[in-house]
């Protein structure tokens, strides 16, 4: 995916993507191989790492009995995908369960921008702005395969999700040195084993014989395979002797005749050189011989004068040039640490309003209860003071009653006045 990614993000516009846009396809596979440097280097140190928004690289423990009470401990690396992605994207993975007492860290942006020539803010947002665009690889249903330098390959294919490490860092991270043998399933079969579990001791002794011959036999081929195999080391082993020897007669044999090609034509060249008489000099009363010696002697001085005076300036120029260097290197570690400590800092600050924030609603809920409470004791003590004038007529008591009514508090449907008219019982007139 990290061989693509560069130009598939060229039509994303520089505005959602503005720091892959500003890396080379180099560039960004050269911050992920340090991604994976960092994650292994802490699997190696047998702590979890979480990658935030894409998903945990930690440890499964698994116990192998061998019988007699013995156990194997097998420590295995996973991949846990963030739940967030897993439900945007409706991923599907297995279920693991992981011990707890393995301890997880987080990505370091700053460990890993000091292994290379990258800003801790570059580094971030590469890593961001990736993953973003792998979601986006996820939303459009493509086969997506994320490579992790020196540890595996995530393969995301119809919605399943699937990590396969590689072999040699399994073998690496295996604390016990037994993962090979057990991921080969290092297991015995009981072949004539009856399904129900209640076994005699005939039974018994058959299936320790059965299992004894099969513990011989896979050790005879063990033994048998580590002969094969210390036997074809052996063979290579001489094989590469052999060669070692005949390419050294080899090179012993060309150097032997290039001295002699060189040897013949050193004498053919002093054969035929021509002979050369020494020029005619006239006597003189000076030495013809060692005249200039002393101008050449003080020319020499000079030369070498000025030799050291050229090595003196470089050796004090190469000295300016380091602690340049290191005044340069001890600012940027200055300023790396000043900025750590300003994010250190503005994260317990957040941290410090956070807690103030929920002690101040806790004590803003407790008031609130506790006055509840002062109300609900103060409409249960006038409860209690009034409970004998309680109901409405108990309460009516203590008022005179309507003169015109007279009503009793049993009437009902009934009423004291008398009509204007009467009806006698037994006949049909009014009076």
């Amino acid at each position: 995916m990290l061989d693509t990614i560069v130009p598939s993000v060229q039509d994303l516009g520089r505005q959602v993507l503005p720091t892959l846009l500003s890396l080379s396809q180099e560039e960004v596979s050269a911050i992920w191989a340090n991604v994976s440097e960092f994650v292994e280097r802490q699997l190696s140190l047998h702590k979890g790492v979480q990658i935030p928004g894409l998903g945990t690289f930690t440890f499964m423990r698994q116990k192998l009995e061998v019988g007699n009470n013995k156990f194997i401990l097998i420590q295995r690396p996973m991949f846990i995908m963030a739940e967030k992605l897993v439900q945007i994207h409706g991923l599907k993975q297995n279920k693991i369960y992981i011990p707890g007492d393995i301890p997880v860290v987080p990505l370091n942006f700053v460990m890993i921008s000091l292994e290379g020539p990258f800003s801790r803010d570059t580094v971030e947002g590469c890593v961001k702005e990736t993953l973003l665009f792998l979601s986006r690889s996820i939303s459009i249903k493509r086969n997506v395969e994320f490579t992790f330098k020196g540890i595996g390959v995530l393969v995301i294919k119809g919605n399943k999700v699937k990590m396969r490490f590689y072999k040699d860092f399994l073998c690496s991270v295996d604390g016990s040195g037994t993962l090979a043998k057990a991921l080969a399933n290092k297991s015995f079969l009981f072949d004539k084993r009856p399904l129900s579990p209640e076994i005699n001791a005939l039974k018994q002794e058959e299936y320790s014989q059965n299992l004894l011959k099969q513990m011989d036999n896979r050790r005879e081929k063990e033994i048998k395979q580590r002969q094969n195999r210390e036997l074809m080391e052996r063979l290579e082993q001489v094989q590469l002797t052999e060669e070692l020897a005949a390419q050294r007669a080899q090179y012993i044999k060309d150097k032997m005749e290039e001295t002699q090609c060189y040897k013949r034509a050193l004498d053919a060249q002093i054969k035929n050189k021509p002979l050369q008489l020494p020029m005619f000099e006239p006597d003189s009363s000076e030495p013809i011989f060692g005249k200039d010696e002393g101008e050449l002697m003080v020319e020499k001085q000079k030369q070498e004068q000025n030799y050291m005076k050229h090595q003196l300036e470089a050796a004090a120029s190469h000295r300016r040039r380091t602690i340049l260097q290191q005044l340069v290197e001890q600012k940027r570690d200055l300023q790396m640490l000043r900025r750590t400590q300003r994010e250190r800092l503005a994260d317990r600050n957040a941290e410090l309003e956070r807690v103030n924030r929920i002690n101040q609603s806790l004590q803003e809920d407790w008031e609130s209860s506790a006055a509840m409470k002062r109300q609900r004791d103060l409409e249960e003590k006038a409860f209690e003071r009034a409970s004998d004038k309680l109901f409405l007529l108990d309460q009516c008591e203590k008022y005179r009653r309507c003169k015109q009514c007279q009503r009793r508090t049993s009437n009902v449907g009934e009423s004291n006045l008398w009509p204007l008219n009467k009806h006698l019982h037994g006949s049909r007139l009014f009076i």
